[in-house]
């Protein structure tokens, strides 16, 4: 009985062994041939073989079966080609009912029908758990649509079609995949352009546990967008994707893959308008190595290469009685991804990628249509993501605008983030993109940018090289008889741009190095002319929003603003552009902590256009800064090196045969703009100096004698317009240079210079109640320490030192203060080191507190200690106490210290009489002691 069964079971396995049927041939058909060993494994019961011993071309008449049952295509050792002739719409398929199947070593190519607007597929995978490697993948075409009312689409292109899960692609390559243009509208009365086909080099299907390794995906080509008929849409362009993932995929992982060279179409004409308005043109096609459309989990890790995508370029407008609306330009982007969870690690290259013009012929009103492409190395839509040791996230591109009024250039950045808890780790080179410009009157500069950030909890820490980025240049104006249109502005700069909230920076290195765009020249009139456009500015770090972290970071520095426009030739009343500012980091938003950062120094602001503005005189220069605090209660404490900023130039003045105006003052250099209020500058250290802008050249006289250059820009350290704000404990080294004056403008006689700006450690400018405490202030004795102006800090007056006396390891300070009626103040004393320069105070003394009395005097006599050497010098300031302390004054007057005793014991002048009558009893008699024992 036993040996029976035994001889059951084995005829048994016997009958469900792989069969192997062998491609001996290139025949399209017959024995031997490819096509009749796919018929006969699909015959067979278990998983077939098919062993392709032949090399050559196979040239198919017709498509080939699809594969129903677990098969093995093996063409290992070979070199055998599946060529469609274009007579197949598919050139392999397997289905689901064949789910382990795997296809080996086998190009297939020229795939595609003459079909009108048929969709075309080299590879087709539905069978769950299937294989494909070594398989290359060319030629694949979709057929173009035909002209017609209504046109037809073009047909999309697919290299490899993956509808399954658990898919294996090893070592293929899939390239030139080519889209089917969309058929042109032969219709009226509104009749659109048809849209063009999708290229992609591998489509996943929402698949999930998919791998894709070793793979090379290469020149992947969109359909073009089909014209339209009168007054209707032109077509939007077919997108470009190396591989494209539908909603609801996860698991899928890509690894050691190289994506390059996608092509988005361009975008369709739009009809002719004849007697009305022309129709807009189509959309430039999307331009992605990877677009996951939504997923999760997935992995684009370790090797991988996405690089040179070139978005299409967005559709002209029709021509008409008014022009059609160009269209926006495609977008470029290496990694498109939405979803959670999903981590893009330890790759070679995430770059290179150009978004397409935007499309001509824009209407006469705003029309942002018609704006260049954005370009990006990464766009990222989720929450949980890891972006981590990639190399080269940069070199983008951003289309130009079309020529459309407003028609603004595209906006490029290295990685656009969306979502929450996010990590952003270890990545190098990221930046090097620039914002396209502007293409028609008046429109905008895009913006360039390392990494944008909107959501909270993320975490940005241990990048490098995040710079090198330029904002796109604004376009001109234009204009006729009285009516012109201003220069369109330039774009701005950034390394890193935070819109949400407990975000943390760290550790970050070399976070700068951008420059803004130029603002675009006014368009010409005769009265007014066009103002000229305002230029960006160039920053490393921007805060929006509340309760982030910047801390650890280094070498924060060297942005560019750009220039301002000119205002355009013609009558009076045109405005300089505004020139951009350089920043190491801007603070819009609240309760930020920006801590032990190094080196945010050498920013340069822009520089002013020429105005033609008799109202409102030529633009000062750009302002140069480490930090601009706009916001409120930030904490800036512990930061080092801050400085070394030179403002910029100052605009030209005004020209005129009667009244030629001077030129606009320089720009400010400064560490710090405090704008905002209720911030804490605590323990920050600037040592380097700033340097004010060079004041603008005065207007030329026709005439009459030319104007004046305008006023240098001022050097300083602290520049404070805002109120309730704490400096504290903070190292000034106020080493300045002011800014030259202008030269005067030409005329008869030649006008004369301007005069140069100023120097200030801090200067309170406008705002009030800011209490400036414990900080070492010190440098040339030119430059005052503080300066308080046009009613800044309430004009808080400064203590009057009267002298600082040493007698035997004891020493006092006597002084008084005239101010506001019955109010406490915080006398705070500062040893000078031995300097005797004014206005400073280098080392804190000592700090007490004195009462007004109802006159709003008081004197005061007060210990100093650490007790000094005899001969240094010593200030003080004055704060009121409030909650907190307020309105700090400038330096007092200057006082050197003096052995008292030497004076007591000398020839009773007066000066010795005035000091036993201000010493303390106690100090009397010790001093009575010591004169009635002198021998």
């Amino acid at each position: 009985m036993k040996k029976s069964i035994i001889v059951l079971l084995f005829l048994s396995f016997f009958s469900t062994q792989a069969a192997t049927f062998t491609v001996s041939n290139t025949s399209d058909a017959g024995a031997g041939s490819l096509r009749q060993a796919i018929i006969d494994a699909n015959g067979a019961v278990g998983a077939d073989l098919i062993d392709i011993t032949v090399n050559g071309t196979l040239s198919l008449a017709s498509p080939l079966p699809t594969i129903t049952e677990d098969v093995t295509v093996d063409g290992t050792g070979q070199s055998f080609i599946i060529d469609g002739n274009n007579n197949a719409a598919i050139g392999l398929e397997i289905t689901s009912t064949a789910p382990n199947s795997q296809v080996l070593n086998v190009t297939v190519q020229n795939i595609g029908t003459a079909t009108s607007g048929q969709s075309a597929t080299g590879i087709i995978v539905d069978g769950a758990s299937s294989i494909l490697n070594g398989v290359i993948v060319s030629s694949i075409t979709g057929a173009n649509g035909a002209a017609g009312n209504p046109p037809d689409t073009g047909g999309n292109a697919i290299g490899i079609d993956i509808g399954a899960n658990t898919v294996m692609v090893l070592s293929c390559t899939v390239n030139s995949i080519l889209a089917g243009n969309a058929g042109n509208s032969t219709g009226v009365g509104g009749e659109g352009g048809a849209d063009g086909g999708f290229a992609l080099g591998i489509s996943l299907d929402a698949v999930t546990s998919t791998s894709i390794d070793s793979t090379i995906i290469e020149d992947i080509t969109g359909g073009n967008g089909g014209q339209a008929g009168s007054f209707g849409l032109g077509g939007d362009a077919g997108d470009a994707i190396g591989i494209f993932m539908a909603s609801g995929g996860s698991l899928t992982t890509v690894v050691t893959t190289s994506i390059s060279n996608c092509t988005g179409g361009t975008g369709g004409t739009g009809g002719a308008g004849g007697g009305g308005t022309g129709g807009a043109g189509g959309l430039g096609g999307l331009a992605a190595s990877i677009n996951f459309e939504s997923g999760n989990n997935n992995s684009l890790s370790f090797g991988n290469s996405f690089q040179n995508n070139n978005g299409g370029i967005g559709g002209d407008g029709g021509t008409g009685l008014a022009m059609g609306k160009g269209a926006t330009g495609g977008k470029a982007v290496s990694i498109l991804l939405v979803g959670n969870i999903n981590t893009i690690n330890n790759n070679i290259t995430i770059s290179n990628n150009q978004a397409g013009k935007g499309g001509d012929f824009g209407n006469t009103s705003p029309n942002p249509e018609s704006k260049g492409g954005d370009a990006y190395s990464i766009e990222l839509t989720g929450n949980m993501n890891t972006i981590n040791n990639n190399n080269q996230i940069s070199n983008n591109t951003a289309g130009n605008g079309g020529s459309g009024f407003e028609g603004a250039g595209g906006q490029a950045g290295s990685c656009l983030l969306i979502g929450n808890n996010n990590t952003i780790l270890n990545n190098t080179n990221f930046g090097t993109n620039t914002g396209g410009n502007g293409g028609g009157v008046s429109a905008a500069g895009g913006n360039a940018f390392s990494l944008d950030v909107t959501g909270d909890s993320n975490i940005i820490q241990l990048n490098t090289q995040m710079n090198l980025n330029q904002g796109g240049l604004g376009a001109n104006g234009s204009g006729a008889g009285i009516f012109a249109n201003p220069g369109g502005p330039g774009g701005r700069s950034a390394s890193i741009i935070i819109s949400g909230s407990n975000n943390t920076i760290d550790q970050n290195d070399t976070i700068g190095n951008n420059t803004g765009g130029n603002g675009g020249i006014g368009g010409l009139s005769a009265t007014p002319t066009g103002a000229g456009g305002d230029a960006g500015d160039a920053i490393s770090i921007i805060l929006n929003n509340f309760s982030n972290t910047v801390s650890n970071n280094s070498n924060l520095g060297n942005n560019t603003g750009g220039n301002g426009g000119d205002a355009g030739a013609g009558g009076g009343f045109g405005a300089a552009g505004i020139p951009g500012e350089g920043i190491s980091i801007l603070i819009n938003g609240s309760s930020n902590v920006i801590t032990n950062n190094d080196s945010l120094r050498l920013n340069t602001g822009g520089n002013s256009g020429a105005g033609i503005s008799i109202l409102f005189g030529s633009q000062p220069g750009g302002l140069a800064v480490s930090f601009s605090l706009t916001g409120s209660s930030n904490t800036v404490t512990g930061n080092t090196n801050l400085g070394l900023h030179t403002g910029g130039t100052g605009g030209q003045g005004f020209p005129s045969t009667t009244n030629p105006l001077p030129g606009g003052p320089g720009g400010i250099g400064a560490s710090f703009s405090i704008s905002g209020f209720s911030n804490t500058i605590l323990q920050n250290s600037s040592t380097l100096g700033n340097t004010g802008g060079t004041g603008g050249t005065g207007g030329t006289g026709s005439g009459v004698a030319g104007g004046v250059g305008g006023i240098g820009g001022n050097g300083v350290d602290m520049v404070i317009t805002g109120t309730n704000n704490t400096i504290q404990q903070n190292t000034v080294m106020s080493s300045n240079n002011f800014g030259a004056g202008g030269a005067g403008g030409t005329g008869t006689p030649n006008g004369p210079m301007g005069s140069p700006g100023s120097v200030f450690g801090i200067l309170v400018d406008t705002g009030d109640e800011n209490a400036i405490l414990t900080n070492s202030i010190f440098g040339s004795a030119s430059q005052p320490g503080i300066r308080l102006q046009n009613n800044g800090n309430n004009d808080q007056a400064a203590p009057v030192l009267i002298r600082v006396s040493v007698m035997n390891g004891t020493s006092f300070v006597d002084g008084s203060l005239t101010s506001v009626a019955n109010t406490d103040f915080r006398i705070q004393l500062f040893n000078n080191n031995g300097s005797s320069d004014s206005d400073q105070g280098r080392t804190f003394n000592n700090e007490f507190q004195v009462t007004t009395n109802g006159a709003g005097t008081i004197n005061f006599t007060n210990p100093v200690i650490p007790v000094p050497s005899d001969g240094d010098f010593f200030s003080a300031t004055a704060t009121r106490i409030e909650n907190p302390p307020t309105d700090t004054s400038e330096f007092s007057n200057i006082k050197q210290a003096s052995d008292q005793t030497a004076l007591i014991l000398g020839d009773g002048t007066q000066e010795n009489e005035v000091s036993l009558n201000i010493l303390p009893a106690a100090v009397l008699q010790i001093l009575s002691t010591i004169m009635v024992n002198d021998p």
